[in-house]
């Protein structure tokens, strides 16, 4: 029965890695008026498409959890519960 849990989990994970990978971002605004404004529009891009890519994460994790598959690689920033 282990064999069959372990095959189960297998396809679930890779899909929601796939799906948690293949997030859309929402358009971040894009007009700038000097280079130093490029610049902190990467930066707060990048931290903006972090927040996101986070927040997806969990939706993931809790939907495997909720498809009770045990075998989910859960990184560190996650485990504030």
């Amino acid at each position: 029965m282990v064999r069959g849990k372990s095959r189960m989990s297998k396809p679930s994970h890779r899909k929601c890695a796939h799906w948690w990978i293949t997030i859309e971002v929402p358009d971040y605004p894009t007009v700038t008026n000097s280079e130093s404004d490029e610049q902190r529009l990467e930066s707060n891009r990048e931290e903006y498409t972090v927040a996101r890519y986070n927040e997806s994460w969990e939706r993931c994790i809790q939907r495997l959890a909720h498809d009770r598959v045990q075998h989910a690689v859960v990184p560190n920033s996650v485990n504030d519960e």
